[in-house]
C-alpha cells in the first residue's frame, strides 16, 4: 500500500488547516518533515494532492479522493478505539453465541430478544456458521458462548449445565409403534429413519428441516427421533405421536460452554443466567404428552 494511517492524518490536517506549517503544529512534527512526507506520498501516487495557491494549500481532485478515504479510515479507527475502550471498561459488549443443534434456534432467538431489551448496550450475535463445530469455534476465539449437547471435557473450557430435553420416536398416528408404551433400539432395524444428520445405517435419510421431517413422517415415509418440545404443536394436533425410547426414556443435557481464560464477564454471565432460567425446552411438559388423537 502506498498510503498508511500517518499519511491519512497528514492529508486531513493539511486540508483542514490549508497550511503545511499549521498541519505540522497539529501533528506535533516539523514543517520540513511534513513537507517531505507529502512529497513522498505524491511521488508514490504519481500525482499532486495539493496545489499551492498564494499562501494556501488547495486540494486537487486526486487529493479530494484521498481525503475522503482518509476521513473514513480515521473515523473508523476512532470508533474502534472507543468500542475497545468501552469493552475494556465493560460499559458495552458483544455476546457471540451458537447452538450445537439446529433445533436450538427454535427457542434461542426469543431469549436473545429478551436479553436485548434488558441490556440494549449489549449486542448478541448468533453465529449459525459455527453450529456444526461449536467447541472448536469457541477454542478458536470465534464464540463467547457455545450451547452444546455433547459431553465436554477440556481443561480450557468451563461448562454450565442448562437443561435437559427428551428424545422420542416420532411416528404417524397409524404406525404400529403408535400403540406401544415404548420402543427398544432393536425395533428400529426394519424402519426408515428420518434424521437431521447423516448416520452410517443404510436405511437413514438425512433431512435438515423439522417441518420436512414431520411431513414425511405423517405421509408414512419413515419415522424419526427428535426432541418432543420441538414438535409440540404437531403432537397436540394429533398429526404425529411421540413414543419413549426404552421404558426409562432418553434425555439429553444442554450446557453452556465458555473459555476459562475469558474469566467472568458480566454480560456473558448474564446471558447464560437467562438461558438457564428461561430456556423454553426446560419448561416443556414431559413426554406424557404423546399426541392427541387426530380429529375426524
Amino acid at each position: 500500500m502506498n498510503i498508511d494511517i500517518r499519511d491519512c492524518q497528514m492529508v486531513a490536517a493539511i486540508a483542514a488547516s490549508g497550511s503545511v506549517t499549521r498541519a505540522a503544529g497539529e501533528l506535533h512534527r516539523t514543517q520540513s518533515a511534513v513537507s517531505h512526507q507529502l512529497h513522498g506520498v505524491e511521488e508514490r501516487l504519481g500525482t499532486a494532492l495539493f496545489l499551492r495557491v498564494g499562501k494556501r494549500m488547495v486540494v486537487t481532485a486526486a487529493g479530494q479522493r484521498v481525503l475522503a478515504a482518509a476521513h473514513r479510515v480515521l473515523e473508523d479507527i476512532r470508533a474502534t478505539e472507543e468500542d475497545v475502550r468501552r469493552l475494556g471498561a465493560r460499559e458495552a459488549g458483544v455476546v457471540r453465541v451458537c447452538a450445537q443443534c439446529n433445533t436450538g434456534y427454535h427457542w434461542l432467538p426469543p431469549l436473545v430478544e429478551v436479553f436485548r431489551r434488558r441490556h440494549p448496550e449489549i449486542e448478541v450475535s448468533l453465529a449459525v456458521e459455527c453450529t456444526l463445530r461449536p467447541l472448536e469455534a469457541l477454542l478458536e476465539g470465534k464464540l463467547d458462548v457455545a450451547i452444546v449437547t455433547q459431553s465436554v471435557r477440556h481443561d480450557q473450557v468451563r461448562v454450565r449445565p442448562l437443561f435437559e430435553d427428551e428424545h422420542a420416536v416420532i411416528v404417524a398416528p397409524d404406525h404400529p409403534f403408535a400403540k406401544r408404551t415404548f420402543v427398544r433400539p432393536e425395533d428400529f432395524a426394519s424402519e426408515r429413519l428420518l434424521l437431521y444428520s447423516s448416520s452410517p445405517p443404510q436405511r437413514v435419510t438425512f433431512v435438515m428441516l423439522t417441518e420436512a421431517i414431520l411431513e414425511m413422517v405423517k405421509a408414512g415415509l419413515g419415522i424419526s427421533v427428535m426432541q418432543t418440545w420441538a414438535i409440540e404443536p404437531a403432537l397436540r394436533a394429533g398429526d404425529v405421536r411421540a413414543i419413549p425410547i426404552t421404558a426409562a426414556g432418553i434425555r439429553r443435557q444442554w450446557s453452556a460452554a465458555t473459555l476459562k481464560a475469558a474469566g467472568s464477564v458480566p454480560h456473558v454471565d448474564g446471558f447464560i443466567e437467562l438461558l438457564a432460567s428461561r430456556a423454553m425446552p426446560a419448561r416443556r411438559r414431559p413426554l406424557s404428552l404423546r399426541g392427541r388423537p387426530r380429529r375426524k
